[in-house]
């Protein structure tokens, strides 16, 4: 996830080179034309690869374990602001985490918040950025500006919810490799593991155009 905030400094420094924006100009004609939205594109394609690796989790145990999982967090709360030991709750949370599909559940859940996320952080597509790229520097840029903003803004709120993803599917791939039964296979797991990394390079690329695309217009 350090590449993300690295494309924020990448882009900030650059627009303020020489009091103009020279370098967010090269950006926009150049790695921009072709990883700007259609990075998450390329996000919700990694999504759908995990969705379909990684095992289904049947309707019963899926309740159960969110029932607990509540329960345990309830419990939690409540011993923080007392004195009563907590031996019981880590005891209950090693049980709950010893579940055969517990890794798997709790990686699905944060998939689906981060998908959810991903649907509305293209809202408002229009042809302005088109025709910006296409070198129509008549076009309206301050309300190009106003929207890339808002995309910008959305995915500046979704960091937090991909580095969690990747905590839990790196979680997961652990937690599987110690088992001989693992969904994973020797040629899906390299995948699975570059697939994590990826969504990185991705959500970069995406912060990174946003930012170069806005510096322009002011």
């Amino acid at each position: 996830m350090w590449k993300v905030y690295l494309a924020l400094a990448i882009v900030l420094t650059s627009s303020r080179a020489n009091g103009e924006a020279v370098g967010t100009s090269s950006i926009i004609e150049g790695r921009c034309k072709y990883a700007d939205d259609s990075s998450i594109d390329r996000i919700k394609a990694t999504l759908q690869f995990f969705d379909r690796i990684l095992p289904n989790v049947p309707p019963e145990e899926e309740r159960y374990l969110s029932a607990e999982s509540e329960a345990l967090f309830r419990n939690h709360r409540d011993e923080l602001g007392s004195n009563h030991p907590h031996d019981s709750t880590y005891r209950r949370q090693e049980s709950l985490a010893s579940r055969r599909l517990y890794y798997v559940w709790k990686a699905r859940g944060e998939l689906s918040q981060v998908r959810a996320k991903l649907d509305l952080l293209l809202l408002n597509r229009d042809s302005t950025g088109k025709a910006w790229l296409d070198g129509n520097h008549n076009a309206d840029l301050s309300i190009y500006a106003s929207e890339e903003a808002n995309k910008l803004n959305r995915a500046a709120n979704i960091i937090s919810d991909v580095s969690d993803l990747q905590l839990s599917l790196r979680e997961l791939s652990a937690h599987e490799t110690a088992r001989q039964d693992s969904f994973l296979t020797r040629e899906t797991s390299g995948e699975f593991y570059v697939s994590i990394l990826a969504m990185d390079n991705y959500l970069s690329a995406f912060i990174q155009c946003k930012l170069a695309k806005i510096a322009p217009a002011r």
